[in-house]
């Protein structure tokens, strides 16, 4: 069993995969990334590539991610100060878990962690409110 644990730092993207626009040229309509959307694809880029194994992972993958945002600015004090003692408080708002875990897989393929995200079998995702904002993500072959 191989597995890799990567930290992002920054508050994530919330572009998602599901913020696509639609143009219709001669009758036809074509999707395109909008801006933020193309934002987010490159954050993960960057932060992924570098950590990327030399071989794509094989086999089944599983994938833990927990995406740790930043509190609002018009968030209560007594979040905020909850946030300053470490704890990890649960987002109930946008963007949605699905829709970034798509993004992700995605990007893990791109990356070359896997060779193809139809791989990936098992997935957890949590999305939280915290005073250190970023990403972990544990990709672990089986």
């Amino acid at each position: 069993m191989q597995e890799i644990k990567i930290r992002i730092y920054g508050e994530p993207p919330r572009g998602t995969a599901q913020q696509k626009g639609i143009r219709v040229v001669n009758g036809k309509p074509y999707m395109y990334p909008k801006k933020s959307l193309r934002q987010a694809q490159e954050w993960l880029y960057t932060a992924l590539k570098d950590t990327a194994p030399k071989e794509p992972f094989t086999g089944p993958v599983s994938v833990s991610v927990t995406w740790i945002y930043g509190p609002h600015k018009n968030e209560r004090k007594n979040i905020i100060r909850a946030l300053n003692t470490g704890v990890l408080l649960p987002k109930c708002t946008r963007p949605d878990t699905d829709n970034l875990i798509k993004q992700l897989n995605d990007t893990l393929q791109l990356c070359g962690y896997v060779r193809d995200d139809a791989c990936i079998y098992d997935t957890h995702v949590c999305k939280c409110i915290g005073s250190r904002p970023g990403v972990k993500i544990l990709v672990r072959s089986i």
